[in-house]
């Protein structure tokens, strides 16, 4: 059916999007119009506002609706194991299993747990590019991959069989619409005349269909900025402009008020005593402040540590907030070493169940520093008899899923006398593993105990309880939950660099360039529709405060630089004044409220200024990559927007793998470099971290990079092994070239007592199959120039470099070598030789150049800077 009539308005950034959607809307008050908004809070406030006769309804709730279903929908707990039953069928064969799950058969199909650890990413890959409504067969031809083609059609037959052993069993699966090529809609859009939707985000191709299938639609976009990023694609659809009213401003940059804070519970603490001023001094209205959080963990601070009662979490609470579910994963990281060693305990996880202070006697206490001390890793079950009784029932090699949660549910009835105060969150846990119960009733196989425990609680962890605080009064709410919102006085904790802006999802299928060549948002588009959402929150306050954590560990998020460069503000009481325009290059105007940034055409560095830098092999990388870069990150000191990086969380877990091998290396007497002192010592790095120490999640990232250390040990072992003895780490050296000096520190030099040669290691947290992609010879390919000008900076010792590896501390732990001379045409030695060259004509050209400062000249660079928002390009002015 097409559409008959289509308008689209934007809703005036001046104005409170509700209040000015509700005065819209109400020009439609019939029983046969239906209104569609983002949220369910937007739901709720509309339907407050006013006894209407429309129906209101949330995105979600609507696309549930609009499809045709000749069933019962299949419980989404239910796919994967159905899934699992088709790829088990005879339609799919060994070959494609390979290629689908990129491993062998047998080893996909070992278990459900197994198959559902592969498959994960699979089926929502599949369904983003049949929402998307991409053409496979150009997706194959761009990717430039030529399994791509093969794959979506392994997954499309996987679909299909799954489709039609569910619809055997009388179940229809809730994303079928999706999949079909001309969507079948029901006798449900028939129940209106007219269509009204609020939209905030991307709209998807499947959405765009949907939109053309009903008969008069009415769209109103909130964004910030003068053109949605898809108003282009809006208009080649259905033929429209997007309406703006007359009356629209532009929006304004409140006061701002940054606080930086030694930890979040100081974070807390601040923005606990500005609430109570506002409201007792100022005479706010709690209704009139919010706080935003995009971080778990700064979330699960406001369920603990509100003495005053001040805050109303808008969803509830997690499970995994509750004390009793702290000691359930204490006890899950107890029996998974239990099972390792059969009746004993390790003393590791035993103390953290002892500390938590339920079960543990003074006797026990006592015992443990005993065991301690005797430097024991395990100790006799006897000795901790209570404890052992209850973990017991798990001390096994396999179990079926019915056989765990039955033993989950007498695990928490034998504690819950500990945990009166949360007697309502444990009987919600018992309910949802009687839920659990039945979803999993059919799969009988025997899987491995910790596979199936930890498959089970981790279901359990973001189940949240619906318990509203009554005396809370104050909102504290997610950033998604936040869009149409609008607040007087706006608290945004957190805002520090490894929490927001987020750190990059891996996509295991597309990255960014093939994203841009079918026309998809990317990971940055996304990043900026966040950013967009904080931004039109911003714009309709009075006051706002933005808090983060200032520790060595930590940074001001990038996004604080990006609101300093809007408001022009200075840092708030307390705080050290933040200089943003530390270069005399770099002009900053404003006009109209909204920032330029001009890189002035004259720029230029003199002689004197370049030879008297302080370099460092990271720097050359950078001045090699991009002139402009290099000028804004070491001459400006300009933090730019947020770097794409993979997991912010993983940088703080390479750190800590790091300082492992400093103190292992550097102990005095020395430590043997087993598995165990290394685990050891990373555990007492870790527990420095409050993420990894406090948080449930947390320490389960922690534990599982602490699997890691078995391949680390043996990879390690390995090289010493071959009479390499480490003799230095963190290591400063330095070297002139071209008469510039570049210093820097060397992750690790060990020396060969046969050969008297050394060797350059580098620790990276990657997978070694990626570092091994990146080990080349020649210096204008050559990314990253750290190994090579540390080997001449031992070279220039009178030192016979043998060897330079990088040590890959995730998956397939080994040392990698970044110079492949098995492969080129070169010695090592002879390589560096020419890479001196290289590098000594490459520093003596820059230190000649008399030109404006470039920019990078491949667009890839650009695409990825942190630094968009001050670079115009080759000195060009631009807004």
């Amino acid at each position: 059916m097409p559409v008959e009539m289509m308008k689209a308005y934007k809703v005036p950034a001046s104005v409170k999007p509700l209040d000015y959607f509700c005065n819209e809307i109400s020009k439609f008050d019939s029983p046969r119009t239906i209104v569609v908004v983002p949220t369910a809070r937007n739901r709720d406030i509309l339907v407050g506002m006013k006894a209407w006769e429309l129906s209101v309804q949330t995105i979600k709730d609507f696309r549930a609706d609009v499809a045709v279903h000749n069933g019962v929908v299949l419980p989404k707990e239910l796919r994967a194991y159905y899934l699992y039953q088709a790829a088990k069928s005879d339609g799919l064969s060994s070959t494609d299993l390979t290629c689908l799950m990129k491993s062998g058969a047998s080893k996909t199909m070992e278990n459900y747990i197994a198959f559902v650890q592969r498959s994960d990413a699979l089926l929502p890959f599949y369904r983003e590019l049949c929402e998307e409504r991409v053409d496979f067969d150009r997706l194959a031809l761009v990717s430039l991959y030529d399994d791509y083609g093969e794959q979506i059609q392994v997954l499309e037959k996987l679909w299909k069989l799954y489709l039609d052993k569910i619809h055997t069993l009388g179940y229809v699966d809730a994303q079928e619409c999706c999949y079909l090529e001309t969507p079948v809609y029901g006798e449900y859009i028939n129940r209106f005349d007219k269509y009204i939707f609020l939209i905030s985000g991307f709209l998807t191709n499947f959405e765009f269909q949907q939109l053309k299938s009903l008969k008069d639609v009415v769209l109103y976009f909130n964004y910030i900025g003068s053109s949605h990023p898809q108003a282009e694609q809006l208009m080649k659809h259905f033929d429209i402009s997007i309406e703006t009213a007359d009356d629209e401003t532009v929006a304004h940059y409140p006061p701002v008020n940054i606080a930086p804070c030694k930890s979040r519970l100081a974070q807390f603490d601040y923005i606990t005593r500005e609430v109570r001023r506002l409201h007792n001094v100022e005479k706010v209205p709690y209704e009139d402040i919010a706080v935003v959080v995009t971080d778990k963990q700064m979330n699960d601070l406001f369920v603990f540590s509100d003495r005053y009662k001040l805050f109303r979490l808008s969803e509830g609470r997690a499970l995994s907030t509750y004390s009793f579910f702290e000691l359930l994963e204490c006890l899950l990281q107890l029996i998974t070493e239990s099972v390792r060693y059969k009746d004993k305990l390790h003393i590791r996880e035993l103390e953290m169940v002892l500390v938590h202070g339920v079960f543990g006697s003074q006797t026990d206490l006592e015992q443990l520093d005993r065991d301690k001390q005797e430097g024991r890793l395990a100790v006799s079950a006897s000795g901790y008899k209570n404890i052992y009784e209850l973990i017991k029932p798990f001390i096994t090699p396999q179990l079926t899923f019915i056989d765990a949660i039955d033993r989950l549910k007498t695990l928490l009835n034998r504690i819950e006398n500990n945990f009166q105060t949360e007697s309502k969150a444990m009987k919600q846990a018992v309910q949802e593993l009687d839920s659990a119960r039945l979803y999993y009733s059919k799969i009988e196989d025997e899987l491995s105990t910790i596979d199936v425990v930890r498959y089970i609680v981790g279901t359990l962890r973001s189940v949240v309880v619906r318990t509203k605080n009554v005396k809370g009064k104050v909102i504290v709410m997610g950033l998604l939950e936040s869009r149409n919102m609008d607040y007087k006085y706006l608290f945004l904790p957190d805002m520090s660099s490894d929490v927001f802006p987020t750190g990059q999802d891996k996509d295991l299928f597309m990255n960014t360039g093939l994203r841009r060549e079918l026309g998809l948002p990317t990971f940055a588009d996304r990043q900026e529709l966040r950013k967009g959402y904080l931004y039109q929150l911003i714009s309709r306050a009075e006051q706002i405060y933005v808090t983060y954590t200032d520790s060595e560990e930590t940074l001001p998020s990038p996004f604080i630089d990006e609101l300093l460069a809007k408001t022009a503000v200075e840092a708030g009481r307390g705080a050290k004044k933040r200089v943003y325009n530390p270069a005399k290059y770099i002009v900053l105007p404003t006009a109209h409220n909204r920032w330029n940034v001009v890189v002035d055409k004259s720029v230029r560095l003199g002689l004197a200024e370049k030879r008297n830098f302080k370099y460092s092999p990271t720097s050359i990388n950078t001045l090699k990559m991009c002139e402009l870069k290099f000028f804004y990150q070491y001459i400006g000191g300009l933090s730019g927007k947020a770097e794409l990086v993979e997991d912010a969380r993983a940088d703080k877990l390479g750190s800590c793998m790091h300082k492992t091998f400093e103190r292992l290396h550097n102990h005095k007497p020395p430590i043997p470099p087993s598995e165990d002192n290394l685990r050891r010592l990373f555990n007492e790095e870790i527990k420095k971290l409050d993420y990894f120490a406090s948080n449930p999640v947390g320490r389960y990232e922690a534990a599982a990079t602490l699997e890691l250390f078995t391949d680390i040990a043996t990879a390690n072992e390995a090289h010493l092994r071959e009479y390499w003895q480490v003799v230095e780490v963190e290591a400063k050296r330095s070297i002139n070239i071209a008469g510039v000096k570049i210093s820097g520190r060397v992750d690790r030099i060990d020396h060969n007592s046969r050969t008297g040669g050394y060797a350059i290691i580098d620790y990276k947290y990657k997978n070694a199959d990626k570092l091994e992609k990146e080990a080349v010879s020649e210096f204008d390919d050559k990314a990253d120039l750290q190994l090579p000008i540390y080997a001449l900076m031992l070279k220039g010792e009178g030192k016979q470099v043998e060897k330079m590896d990088w040590f890959a501390l995730q998956r397939g732990a080994r040392l990698v070598s970044a110079y492949g001379d098995a492969e080129y045409k070169y010695s090592l030695n002879d390589y560096l030789n020419k890479f001196k060259e290289s590098l000594t004509g490459f520093i003596e050209s820059w230190l000649q150049a008399d030109a404006p400062l470039q920019r990078a000249k491949d667009e890839n660079v650009c695409r990825y800077c942190p630094y968009e928002l001050f670079c115009t390009g080759e000195g060009d002015s631009d807004e």
